[in-house]
């Protein structure tokens, strides 16, 4: 059976193109980034059975709304109900990325203490790395002992996020 995913994108300062794919209940891919559309086919292609993929200028207009305010410094986490089906080492990892607050930054090693794997902060890592929902589970936020360290859309994206952050 075929399962409808919608999407649509924006440019929305300082981050530029975002796109957003998921149901009409659901956000399932926020992806980031020059690419960003190819990146959320290609995402969807590969983790949901049989999608039907169609855009929608209306679709996530609530979350880029969101975005919007988040950016402005009004809003500092934004919110929206999502669909995340991971390996549970990562759904937990996830959730405790989740629960870092605006303006604050964990390293790897804290956030595999937080998900009982003291020793797994290259796992961490990882589990970051695989996030489809960044901005929404904010693994920018998550950092190395000794730099900044690693986010799957790029470098210069978590430099931005934490500076808008830093600077609220």
């Amino acid at each position: 059976m075929k399962t409808t995913i919608y999407y649509n994108y924006s440019n929305l300062p300082p981050l530029g193109n975002i796109c957003l794919a998921g149901t009409n209940d659901l956000l399932y891919k926020i992806a980031l980034g020059n690419n960003a559309n190819e990146d959320v086919q290609y995402w969807l292609s590969y983790n949901i059975s049989e999608p039907d993929i169609i855009f929608s200028d209306k679709y996530g207009t609530p979350f880029f709304d969101q975005l919007k305010k988040y950016f402005d410094h009004e809003l500092k986490q934004p919110e929206y109900p999502y669909f995340l089906e991971m390996p549970p080492f990562t759904q937990k990892v996830l959730q405790a990325v989740a629960s870092i607050p605006y303006g604050q930054t964990r390293t790897y090693g804290e956030i595999a203490l937080m998900a009982d794997s003291p020793r797994a902060s290259r796992a961490v890592g990882n589990a970051c790395h695989a996030n489809p929902l960044p901005l929404l589970i904010p693994c920018h936020r998550v950092i190395s002992q000794k730099d900044i360290g690693g986010f799957a859309p790029g470098i210069g994206y978590k430099k931005t996020l934490l500076q808008l952050e830093a600077g609220h």
